[in-house]
């Protein structure tokens, strides 16, 4: 749930599992920019191997309940491979779409490490308009034995159509804790600064049911 009120929601279902979760989030963000307040989100995804590959599919949802919030939905598809116990590359496609109208269709490549703080470079292109977007961020997960602590920042350059680049950074925690062997209900807290908005802070309640 953190990832997904962040804007920064990757589908990380493993192979042979799927999940399907709903959630608030009292602000949505997509790389810097503010895309609705007060928000209902959904999202399902699922795992399977294609050549070797651990792949996966995911669906996401952030429908705006405030006056003016625009609706957001993405469907992604990608593969990943394991290149040592040090490095996972991951290759995804993602289609996104803004109140069922302006769509894009990115192509997006990741470099995870598998070291202290988790550290990745992601890089996407939007196949219509030849628009880059580069991040980089590190996480941290701590097992509090009640609750999972996890830890995320992260910064980002976007690309925009006629208009300067956008710089933005996020900072984000998050509580998971199970309350059954498949249900995990997760709070999340945040904040997103870019150089269209002012640092925004942000609260998230969700929960996901595995399969």
């Amino acid at each position: 749930m953190l990832l997904a009120f962040l804007g920064l929601s990757v589908n990380v279902a493993l192979a042979g599992n799927g999940s399907v979760g709903t959630g608030y989030a009292s602000d949505f963000f997509r790389r810097g920019a503010l895309l609705s307040a007060e928000a209902v989100q959904a999202n399902a995804s699922y795992g399977f191997q294609v050549f070797g590959l651990d792949s996966s599919v995911g669906v996401f949802t952030n429908q705006g309940v405030a006056e003016g919030s625009s609706d957001f939905y993405l469907i992604d598809l990608s593969a990943s491979k394991s290149l040592g116990d040090l490095f996972d590359v991951s290759v995804g496609l993602e289609h996104s779409e803004l109140n069922a109208g302006a769509s894009a269709l990115e192509v997006g490549v990741t470099l995870d490490i598998n070291t202290a703080l988790n550290p990745y470079l992601s890089l996407y292109r939007d196949l219509d308009e030849t628009l880059y977007t580069v991040e980089a961020g590190v996480s941290h997960s701590i097992d509090l034995k009640v609750a999972q602590l996890n830890l995320l920042a992260s910064y980002g350059q976007t690309e925009s159509l006629g208009a300067a680049d956008v710089d933005y950074n996020s900072l984000g925690a998050s509580l998971t804790r199970s309350i059954s062997d498949t249900a995990d209900l997760t709070l999340s807290v945040g904040s997103v600064d870019s150089d269209s908005i002012s640092r925004e802070g942000l609260i998230g309640l969700g929960l996901s049911v595995k399969f």
